[in-house]
């Protein structure tokens, strides 16, 4: 029997060019990977200002809401409370920028007023042994929003009355719009309805 010598096959290592084409294919899917994970971050960026926002303005339009349904209450004795110099409850001014009203609350009175001054939502809110005038009432107000956070770019505020049964009743309309500083892009804006319990 003829035995043959075994064959020595050359191995050849990883050439210089398959080197360079799987260097360039591993940046090629880092990049794309990473392109991926800063687009999602961004997304998730975008959509936590956004939620911010909206949180802030709903939360807000909620508290005028539940405030203003107390509007005029006397504390039991039958007779509205209304702000001195207020023909209504509600007291809303000629530009609609305006609301204020009293009612009572415990052993005092509750003088409230929100405002709209210079991209800012003020909230006002002087308790006091008496009804205080529409001028005293929307004085010493503070922003209910952080100012170097949301710019309000609009607030108003309308007043209907509806009749049914021939009770008249009053119904106020609350809109904010709002964008938050530094990123106008982000905006929203949203609207109450809120009906006068108190209304007389």
């Amino acid at each position: 029997m003829v035995i043959r010598p075994a064959l020595k096959r050359q191995q050849f290592g990883a050439t210089l060019v398959e080197l360079m084409i799987s260097s360039i294919l591993g940046i090629v899917v880092i990049g794309s990977v990473g392109s991926v994970f800063i687009s999602g971050q961004n997304i998730a960026s975008e959509r936590s200002k956004e939620l911010l926002l909206l949180q802030q303005v709903s939360g807000t339009l909620q508290y005028f809401k539940e405030d203003i349904q107390r509007a005029g209450y006397d504390g039991g004795t039958g007779v509205s409370l209304k702000l001195s110099g207020a023909t209504n409850t509600l007291y809303i001014s000629p530009d609609s920028k305006i609301v204020a009203f009293a009612y009572a609350h415990q052993s005092e009175i509750r003088n409230v007023a929100f405002v709209f001054d210079s991209g800012l939502v003020k909230v006002c809110d002087s308790p006091s042994s008496i009804v205080k005038t529409v001028s005293a009432a929307t004085s010493g107000c503070s922003s209910i929003f952080e100012p170097n956070q949301i710019r309000v770019i609009d607030f108003n505020v309308n007043q209907s009355s509806i009749e049914a049964q021939g009770v008249s009743s009053g119904m106020a309309t609350i809109t904010i719009s709002a964008e938050l500083v530094g990123d106008t892009s982000v905006n929203y804006s949203s609207s109450v309805i809120v009906k006068n319990r108190n209304w007389r």
